[in-house]
């Protein structure tokens, strides 16, 4: 089962500090979402828990082993990133776009092994994507591109997925559908970690909430725990009404 950790974390872009003394452990099997407002740090964090930015201070450990001195390749055996921006270089067809999900262990589009063929298979069948296989990615919808990235990631088989905004532009019915996605991987034993901007989804479907503002992580729980009129007047500078665990309304504080 795949561990990630962070002990004092800190980034710093020249004078600027982006967030600083995070400390979290994500769990196997659990769906966390990452949620506080523009500025806060929360896409500079992602960065640095999947490997690509080197951080000022601190360690990120993934199965115990500091993730500054794995490889490219030996990362993304064990973690798939999705950044806010996932626009495809030049129109393939979805099959192609999600063989790229397999570069790690040497699959290319034009040369898979069986294990590639089975995982990117398994990957478009996850994501109900059989029907447009052939398709061109640039002719896809938001929703159906949205998933194709989604199949890509799962294609390699990495246990602990990563994902900033995965719901930026969808309508109500495919953000569902790439909630129910996620929260598919994890019930099958994978670790994912979103951020999302929208508190209701994220209260419906997280294990944990991770509550970020001004860099610093100050608050973390259930939904049932931490959801709660004090945390969203805090983290958001809103007035908002809870009942029962959920998210009633919400106006300016």
């Amino acid at each position: 089962m795949t561990q990630l950790s962070a002990d004092n974390l800190s980034l710093n872009a020249g004078q600027t500090e982006l967030f600083a003394k995070v400390n979290l452990s994500l769990a196997p099997g659990k769906l966390t979402c990452l949620i506080g407002p523009n500025g806060a740090g929360k896409s500079s964090l992602l960065t640095c828990l999947a490997g690509l930015k080197k951080p000022a201070t601190g360690t990120v450990l993934l199965n115990g082993q500091d993730l500054t001195g794995m490889s490219s390749t030996e990362r993304a055996k064990q973690l798939s990133y999705l950044p806010q921006n996932r626009q495809l270089s030049w129109p393939i067809s979805v099959e192609d776009a999600v063989a790229l999900g397999r570069f790690a262990y040497g699959g290319t589009p034009a040369r898979l092994s069986e294990a590639d063929r089975t995982a990117v298979d398994e990957a478009l069948d996850i994501c109900e994507l059989n029907g447009l296989r052939k398709r061109a990615t640039d002719t896809l919808s938001g929703g159906e591109l949205s998933r194709v990235h989604f199949a890509r990631a799962f294609a390699g088989k990495a246990p602990l997925l990563i994902a900033d905004e995965p719901l930026t532009a969808l309508d109500p019915k495919h953000q569902l559908r790439v909630m129910r996605l996620i929260q598919r991987f994890t019930e099958n034993g994978g670790t994912a970690l979103v951020v999302l901007h929208d508190i209701a989804l994220a209260a419906q479907f997280a294990d944990v909430l991770l509550w970020m503002r001004f860099g610093r992580l100050v608050d973390e729980g259930s939904p049932a725990k931490t959801l709660t009129e004090q945390n969203m007047s805090r983290v958001f500078d809103v007035s908002a009404r809870i009942e029962d665990g959920r998210l009633i309304s919400i106006a300016d504080a």
